[in-house]
């Protein structure tokens, strides 16, 4: 289902999908610049959800080899702010956010 890979409303919170590619007449996928709410319908830009994404999964591959190397309490920090950033920018529901509280609970 789309909302358990959407990204979060800036207005209500609700899940936003993500966009289907387009092609343009070269075949090449363009993205749109704008995403809609499923909730309450509101259509907004989310280049800073995406880049609150990408920085979350920095955090989470760091977290991930602290954890490896046995450094639990540095490993917690880095899942920490990377749950952070993906509850900002994902919807509640969010499979991303589910793995990082997975991680979260091994290190624990």
């Amino acid at each position: 289902m789309t909302k358990f890979r959407s990204l979060k409303c800036r207005r209500c919170d609700g899940p936003a999908p993500l966009p289907e590619p387009e092609s343009d007449d070269e075949g090449d996928a363009e993205f749109p610049h704008s995403i809609v709410c499923s909730e309450c319908g509101l259509e907004q830009e989310y280049s800073q959800q995406i880049e609150a994404v990408f920085m979350s999964n920095d955090h989470m591959s760091q977290g991930q080899d602290l954890l490896k190397d046995m450094d639990v309490d540095a490993a917690i920090k880095c899942l920490n702010k990377s749950l952070e950033l993906r509850k900002s920018a994902l919807y509640k529901q969010h499979q991303d956010i589910c793995d990082v509280k997975d991680h979260l609970a091994r290190a624990y």
